[in-house]
């Protein structure tokens, strides 16, 4: 959200710090900080403007209100009142002026309260539609907003001061002075603001007269009703609409709003008087005459918002926080909240406002008293080390059997628990070809090893060797598994598994399916010894990584083989390789054979060794072509041909 620096300063009694210093109290205490850009007056034109040299006027804030503080910090006001919060500031006290106000004839009908949590209707007759006074223009077009006229620019106001849509009809345009809030009937259609035609289904909710749609509710107005220059009498709507059906709407129709990112975030009811209030007191202020007449409010509120309180112990902060903080530090904070409360005894009875909605629990009050406190405050504190630790026994050989494995020139992958079939059904899968969790390591590993052994090169091997230790899930029952794969024989697996199984002083019986032998782990561990300490098996040896990036690219392989005198070191080249192969030659040539012809063979190339190699070549930026790898070979060959002692196969 884009935050005016000046319009926060407007709601608080005290001058606020630089706007830097303001962005770093915000991003330690409350929100994370996108971004800030000064607003400054164009000197060439007098206008405002993000870039240029002029005199800054205004900063921008772009302030990143997740989802769990949308309900009351998606606002100027929100988050000024959080900034008080957080550096023992004062807000400004709200006052308004006394409306006198005339009886309304406005009917409000909610044939869904499921939908529409609270509607207030309030009619402003004989106003004059205009242009904004420079003041509200340039407040919106700060944080990115057009202005459209006095009217709308003043719903749009209100809604990024207080975070409460708001809407005006013009009130000659309807049928008659009853507003009905209702699902839409199948292929009714609106005409939006923008000028598109909608059709809508009756999952929609809709505010409408006796005729029509004039808007979709809590997404966007229509045109029938839409507020012009020649508009004098309207009809200003503040309600409150259910999140889930406003964003299901706004998602089915592809339409995203303010009004929607608040709504679909929700917001309190309560909010709606707010809203009502200031609006009408500032179209009145802008857009009104001695003339203007303001009705009575009509407001449907079919469930009143109950208020809710919290309780906690000043132990229940220690115990979260593993800090000990002062009742009178707690007390301190709760008053910066504007939090009312009662304490005795160390228990705090706490009366949660109706704009925080995301305080439920003691544990939610608590997280507000840590970061308001200061994280930075809250110490690591090293656990006591006299404590006796118990030895986890699955741990314990699951680790051993790890560093066996890899050991032996095997690596350790991790596969997919969810799958196509399987034993077990989730309620709720994550994907519509993941609907069962695994009940065997088989299959996951056919995958790998197939995936795997493409890249056989690329990792210099000769054979794929790997092994997943994991849970499956059987119809009535779930077990630890270990799962041998690999490129080469099957008695290799075997043989791996019945030196494991020597290692770790037990017979190990396990299930072959093609490449991959499988075992039951919880069965082993039954007849393992326990244990009481974990020795050397957790310790790793030291090794120095170098990490580089990925390439997305296929690679290229290419074998060279070469007759060099048994005099000369093989060596010698592998350097010229290098000098030759370029940046795009990825590993090391790896040698995959070596021949040397028996003496007195009568082998015209006895007193030398043929050496074959096998290069690859990849880039980082593109597929490779195969003339592009063969200029390389090509300047291989050239170097070897120089040698006069040294052949090509």
């Amino acid at each position: 959200m884009l935050v005016s620096y000046n319009w926060l300063q407007s709601y608080i009694e005290d001058t606020l710090p630089d706007p830097e210093s303001l962005v770093d109290s915000l991003s330690l205490h409350a929100f994370e900080i996108e971004g800030l850009d000064p607003i400054r007056i164009d000197d060439s034109q007098g206008e405002s403007t993000s870039n240029g040299t002029g005199q800054i006027i205004d900063w921008v804030i772009d302030v990143d209100v997740l989802p769990n503080r949308a309900h009351d910090a998606l606002s100027h006001f929100g988050i000024a009142r959080e900034i008080t919060v957080i550096l023992g500031l004062t807000l400004k006290e709200r006052t308004r002026k006394q409306i006198e106000a005339k009886d309304s004839d406005l009917e409000i009908e909610i044939k869904n309260k499921d939908k529409c949590r609270r509607y207030i209707g309030r009619e402003i007759d004989n106003i004059q539609v205009g242009p904004s006074p420079d003041w509200l223009k340039k407040s919106l077009e700060t944080i990115g907003q057009k202005s459209i006229n006095n009217v709308v620019d003043a719903t749009n106001y209100v809604m990024f001061s207080f975070g409460q849509p708001l809407h005006a009809f013009d009130a000659d345009k309807l049928e008659s002075k009853k507003i009905i809030i209702r699902d839409a009937k199948e292929g009714e259609k609106i005409t939006l603001l923008t000028g598109e035609e909608i059709s809508l289904s009756s999952l929609h909710l809709v505010i409408a007269d006796e005729a029509g749609a004039l808007a979709i509710a809590g997404v966007k107005g229509g045109t029938k009703a839409e507020v012009e220059k020649s508009t004098t009498n309207i009809i200003i709507e503040s309600a409150n609409f259910e999140p889930v059906s406003t964003r299901k709407t706004a998602h089915a129709l592809h339409i995203h709003t303010d009004s929607v990112k608040r709504f679909e975030n929700e917001i309190s009811p309560e909010f709606s008087q707010i809203g009502m209030d200031e609006v009408v007191e500032l179209i009145s202020e802008i857009a009104g005459s001695h003339s203007t007449k303001i009705n009575t409010q009509v407001d449907v509120y079919p469930h009143p918002v109950e208020s809710w309180r919290v309780q906690l112990r000043s132990d229940d902060i220690s115990a979260v926080l593993g800090v000990t903080i002062s009742l009178r530090e707690v007390e301190d904070i709760l008053k910066r909240f504007g939090f009312e409360y009662s304490e005795a005894t160390g228990i705090f009875d706490i009366a949660i406002p109706f704009y925080r909605l995301d305080l439920k629990i003691k544990e939610d009050v608590i997280e507000e008293i840590a970061r308001i406190y200061g994280y930075s405050n809250i110490k690591g504190i090293i656990p006591n080390d006299t404590v006796e630790r118990e030895v986890n026994k699955k741990f314990y050989y699951a680790s051993k059997i790890r560093k066996f494995l890899t050991e032996h020139a095997y690596s350790e992958v991790y596969t997919y628990s969810f799958v196509h079939s399987g034993d077990v059904e989730m309620i709720n899968p994550l994907a519509s070809d993941k609907k069962f969790l695994r009940n065997s390591l088989v299959e996951g590993l056919q995958k790998s090893v197939e995936l795997n052994s493409h890249n056989k090169d690329l990792l210099m091997l000769d054979a794929i060797k790997i092994f997943e230790i994991g849970t499956v899930f059987k119809k009535n029952r779930e077990h630890m598994s270990l799962a041998l794969a690999s490129t080469e024989k099957q008695k290799e697996l075997e043989n791996s598994i019945e030196m494991l199984g020597e290692h770790l002083g037990i017979k190990l019986n396990g299930k072959l399916f093609e490449n991959v032998l499988e075992i039951d782990l919880d069965d082993a561990m039954e007849v393992l010894p326990d244990v009481d300490e974990y020795g050397d098996v957790l310790k790793v040896s030291e090794v120095t990584t170098l990490f580089s990036p990925i390439s997305q690219y296929p690679v290229i392989s290419r074998d060279i083989a070469v007759w060099i005198p048994n005099n000369q070191s093989k060596e010698d080249l592998v350097s010229l390789i290098k000098d030759r192969a370029g940046t795009l030659l990825v590993t090391e040539p790896r040698l995959f054979d070596q021949f040397t012809p028996e003496k007195d063979s009568g082998n015209k190339y006895e007193g030398n060794t043929s050496y074959a190699y096998r290069l690859v070549f990849q880039s980082q930026e593109k597929t490779l072509s195969d003339n592009e790898v063969n200029v390389f070979m090509d300047a291989i060959n050239k170097g070897i041909s120089s040698k006069s002692d040294w052949e090509v196969r």
